[in-house]
């Protein structure tokens, strides 16, 4: 949490670091209008180049050859550790499989390890302690400590979790917002509306000003509302034995928190079904924060990376509406709001849209 605070996550610099990433997507959306773009497969590179760019210090050109393994190897593994695979509840099951999916998954994990370690050993060459530039700078600042709390095997897959969480979560939430904008048009001409009222197009959006956009805000919650990318949210565990309800919870239990039963929940939200952002302002017309909105989980230990994922949630998106008509690929195109559930994520079912400069 130290590092990404250091690294500019909630200042000016992580929103230099996600610019960078915007002005290439605008450049290449300007050079592909009215082409069909899959979402599934343009976004995680699009929210990976963000976190590549913290650990890293750099972003990847979109068709890297390495850049696109990673990503595929991140695909593969997350599909293969989804919760609800029979496998990973009954091992007995890969006896009767034709591939053995699961060994695949660990030889892919250990690629993408193998991959990180050329990379440790190549920053080492220029490595200076008193200029730390990213990630992997603090890695190497760390390595060999002996006093050190943290041991290098704990950095070293916390690079592969922030490499895992950072792409999945955001390039998921990216999806859904671009499915809702072309599922529900007269909203996506409302936020164009706000933005170019309170912005114009000269500049690209920036984080201050979220309290100008109340709309936008407030479409933003909704769609991570209906559409609740992480529903087991982050896995929490007890520290001792507690009591719920009268039923024994055992020390070291692992909590996973069903947060589409709060996101759905018809007591809190009237009528929790239905696309209506209205429903985070006020009669004023302001942005009104609902404490049951909880999209990173709940209580203290939420997701290490929700300002991040916030950050660039905001400004992709206004600065795609601000710049773009997102149009549906074909006009009678059906748009399924029905999600399939991964490792920890609920993704979209693959579409295509296309980006045309706004008239």
């Amino acid at each position: 949490m130290v590092a990404l605070k250091d690294f500019g996550v909630g200042s000016k610099s992580i929103e230099e670091r996600i610019h960078e990433e915007t002005r290439y997507l605008l450049d290449f959306f300007s050079k592909k209008q009215n082409s069909l773009i899959d979402a599934s497969k343009l976004f995680p590179k699009v929210a990976s180049n963000v976190v590549s760019n913290v650990i890293f210090g750099e972003r990847f050109d979109h068709e890297d050859p390495d850049f696109i393994r990673l990503l595929e190897n991140v695909q593969f593994v997350i599909e293969q550790n989804s919760p609800f695979r029979p496998d990973n509840f009954f091992p007995i099951l890969e006896v009767f499989s034709t591939t053995n999916q699961r060994q695949a998954a660990v030889e892919r994990f250990d690629e993408m390890k193998e991959y990180i370690r050329r990379r440790i050993d190549k920053q080492r060459q220029t490595f200076d302690p008193c200029v730390i530039r990213n990630f992997l700078d603090l890695y190497l600042a760390q390595e060999g400590k002996q006093d050190s709390k943290i041991s290098e095997n704990y950095l070293f897959l916390t690079i592969l979790d922030m490499y895992f969480a950072g792409t999945d979560t955001t390039s998921v939430a990216l999806q859904w917002c671009m499915l809702y904008m072309l599922k529900f048009p007269d909203v996506q001409l409302k936020c164009r509306a706000e933005i170019l009222e309170a912005i114009g197009d000269s500049r690209l959006p920036q984080l201050s000003d979220r309290e100008d956009l109340s709309y936008v805000n407030a479409t933003l919650h909704e769609i991570q509302r209906i559409a609740t990318t992480t529903p087991m949210a982050v896995p929490h565990a007890t520290l001792e034995d507690i009591y719920i309800e009268g039923k024994l919870i055992p020390k070291k239990s692992v909590l996973l928190c069903d947060l589409m039963s709060i996101h759905l929940d018809p007591t809190v939200w009237n009528e929790p079904e239905m696309f209506h952002p209205e429903r985070f302002l006020d009669d004023k017309g302001h942005f009104l924060k609902r404490e049951t909105f909880c999209p990173f989980s709940l209580g203290p230990r939420q997701c290490v990376g929700k300002h991040l994922g916030e950050a660039e949630l905001f400004l992709f998106f206004t600065s795609l509406l601000q710049r773009f008509d997102l149009i549906k690929a074909y006009p009678d195109q059906t748009l399924s709001t029905e999600g399939t559930q991964t490792f920890v994520t609920l993704e979209p079912r693959p579409f295509e849209m296309k980006f045309t400069i706004r008239s």
